[in-house]
């Protein structure tokens, strides 16, 4: 694949939530939503404030339309507990934003969006190698990595209420079969050129400027990433797009926090969802999805309309 071109990824993604993997009904409320995991444990996240303990997980501020920056988290399971310390990723989200989605006809429709400022990077207290990756739209949703080992947690299926008080936690270790992962491009890791590597439209105001090579550590270096979601994941979200963005958001967040170690930088620019049909071939021939997909990236999306570096379809 050329480098010099935008970059095609399609990810089936190690870090996302088992839900994502086996590719259960996330609307189930079945007698059993958890028999995809060997073993799973419920438990009642604390949010930590100075010296106070609050049952309340919101990190949405006084005014309701913002979060804290800084939030703290207690969680206790049977075989351990976590402290987690969290800090706003308040660059994930591109001012330009944009969602597109399809109607009855396959006519794209497209709007500007603000979402929701609620996905957070952070750490495990007292373990410098650990990562943590979640966001907080509606309790505590992702990936908690002990330098070891990589957790889940994420809302109990069953609990409706605004802010869930149950959450599952589980190891990656118990999710039962798992998946290989599935990468545009014929190595097993992503790559990312210098090339397409710039500052985020909002951040250089039209100021043309030489873009600093990737090994560099003069700068920071940005990916501006539009995320494109099939029918088939529309259909098992049960059209709910709200949820669909959330996921879409919070894998670009994954990517973020990995990249920042190099000093890159993930933008997330626009969530594409295929809400009446696929509009590429997606099969179960992984090269001829990533053919099918990288071809409808280089036809079909709106390149003229909206600068973006980095085209990735989530499965």
């Amino acid at each position: 694949m050329d480098m010099l071109s935008l970059l095609c990824v399609l990810l089936t993604l190690s870090f996302t939530t088992a839900s994502d993997i086996v590719k259960v009904d996330v609307s189930s409320k079945s007698e059993d939503p958890y028999g995809h995991l060997h073993a799973y444990h419920i438990v009642q996240p604390i949010r930590l404030e100075g010296n106070r303990r609050k049952r309340d997980l919101s990190t949405r501020t006084h005014d309701k339309v913002f979060h804290l920056s800084q939030p703290s988290f207690s969680i206790r399971t049977p075989e351990r507990d976590f402290v987690i310390d969290l800090e706003l990723n308040t660059g994930l989200l591109s001012d330009r934003f944009i969602e597109v989605t399809f109607d009855n006809e396959g006519q794209r429709r497209t709007k500007k969006l603000h979402p929701e400022r609620c996905y957070y990077h952070g750490k495990i207290r007292g373990i410098d190698e650990s990562n943590v990756v979640v966001h907080t739209c509606r309790g505590i949703n992702g990936m908690i990595h002990d330098g070891d080992e990589i957790h889940y947690i994420e809302p109990h299926i069953h609990d409706d209420r605004d802010t869930p008080q149950n959450h599952v936690v589980y190891r990656k270790s118990d999710i039962k079969n798992q998946p290989k992962e599935m990468r545009c491009g014929h190595n097993s890791t992503i790559k990312m050129d210098h090339t397409i590597l710039k500052e985020p439209t909002e951040a250089k105001s039209r100021k043309k400027r030489a873009i600093p090579t990737y090994n560099s550590a003069l700068s920071t270096r940005y990916v501006e990433l539009y995320s494109v979601t099939d029918y088939r994941t529309y259909q098992r979200y049960s059209s709910n797009i709200t949820a669909i963005r959330t996921r879409a958001v919070q894998l670009a967040n994954t990517m973020d926090s990995i990249y920042k170690t190099m000093n890159v930088r993930v933008v997330l620019v626009a969530v594409e969802v295929w809400s009446s049909s696929d509009k590429a071939t997606v099969s179960t021939d992984e090269d001829a999805t990533v053919d099918a997909f990288c071809h409808y990236k280089e036809n079909n999306l709106p390149m003229k309309i909206l600068d973006y570096d980095n085209a990735q379809l989530l499965m």
